[in-house]
């Protein structure tokens, strides 16, 4: 939370409006407007870099429980961290108050200074942590709450668009002049334009949004999940004339998630390889399984990415897009993020590696055996 203090008399080119809620448009405010989203932007990304260290630390330490503790999957890994925690401190609760009993003072404050001290404010990070996501829950549960509903919304459109698009077929059948038909040509294509992205969507939402989507985890294809994020940018593909080549086996399978979480994770990687492509470029999507390790190796042409400094993409804000694109949207360097919150809660990692012959860079997405 902050606040701007702003004085006439030193800003007399600002004129506030009538009801002094804001001020008239031009270039003085939008100069103002400008410098102060650039230092929000500053600001959340220093203290997001000031946290970052210790984030990582206690990502590598919830990955070494969730490996320990693989029957229990329906655990989020964040939860089992602060169970074991808790437990941890529980125990040394019980020791230095024995310790207490037997009047050996200097070893219950041992055990308080070295384990339960370390062990509260490891809890304390991330009760805070979490609380703060939680705010940032409610209002996605809202927002999906809707999304639910639009998606009953969007699969009426879609129907009513085929009706429409039935109806102007029909129309053309009829004896029209060649003028008329030269003027229904181009609505008779935006109605197919939008009967499709409506179509898109609609599988999309129901993909993603669907009740199914997030009943209960399960091992996921990988091919069908996928197919599924594709579907959603088949047009952005096909605008920029990528080569799209997929090599998933059917064999190959998630460990037990939700079907959403799935087609999150290749949506969020597959529109960063169409972003970045390039137009007539080129981008692969393969797996390939072991004994310890299922891998999904995704790679495309275009801009190399500088491995020595590729973990700063998994950093909040860190975008490299400012175009604003219909289906792609605009990148808010979030994606990756996201991305690796999601995996981390399976014990799984996600990093830039180096790319195959033919491709500029490749993301690689590990999931423990």
């Amino acid at each position: 939370m902050g606040a701007i203090a702003l004085n006439r008399e030193e800003a007399p080119q600002l004129e506030m409006l009538v009801n002094r809620e804001g001020f008239a448009p031009g270039p003085q405010l939008d100069f103002l407007s400008k410098y102060v989203r650039i230092g929000v932007d500053l600001l959340t990304r220093v203290r997001v870099s000031a946290s970052i260290e210790l984030k990582r630390a206690r990502i590598g330490l919830t990955r070494q429980q969730r490996r320990a503790a693989e029957e229990d999957i329906e655990t989020p890994a964040t939860v089992l961290t602060m169970r074991n925690d808790s437990n941890k401190v529980v125990e040394a609760a019980r020791d230095a108050r024995a310790a207490i009993a037997r009047g050996d003072v200097v070893k219950a404050s041992e055990v308080i200074s070295t384990t339960i001290e370390p062990l509260a404010q490891s809890i304390e990070a991330i009760s805070r942590e979490m609380g703060t996501e939680q705010a940032i829950f409610r209002v996605l549960a809202s927002i999906g709450a809707q999304q639910v509903a639009f998606s009953h919304e969007i699969n009426g459109l879609v129907s009513i668009s085929a009706a429409i698009l039935a109806a102007m077929d029909k129309i053309f059948e009829l004896d029209l002049t060649d003028q008329v038909r030269r003027r229904l040509a181009p609505l008779r294509k935006n109605m197919r334009d939008l009967h499709a992205s409506l179509e898109r969507q609609a599988f999309f939402l129901t993909d993603i949004a669907g009740l199914e989507s997030r009943r209960r985890r399960s091992r996921q294809i990988l091919a069908d999940r996928f197919d599924a994020a594709k579907r959603l940018l088949e047009r952005s593909i096909e605008d920029r004339q990528i080569g799209l080549s997929v090599e998933l086996g059917e064999d190959l399978k998630s460990p037990p998630m939700f079907p959403a979480e799935v087609v999150a994770l290749f949506t969020n990687l597959l529109s960063n390889a169409v972003k970045f492509a390039g137009k007539g470029g080129k981008i692969r999507v393969r797996g390939k399984s072991s004994d310890k390790q299922l891998k999904v190796i995704i790679e495309n042409t275009g801009t190399a990415v500088d491995l020595k400094a590729a973990e700063r993409w998994f950093e909040p804000f860190q975008s490299t897009t400012t175009d604003v694109d219909a289906t792609l949207g605009q990148g808010m360097g979030l994606g990756l993020t996201i991305t690796r919150s999601l995996l981390d809660e399976y014990g799984a990692s996600i990093e830039f590696v180096r790319p195959s012959n033919g491709y500029a860079t490749a993301i690689e997405v590990a999931f423990p055996r």
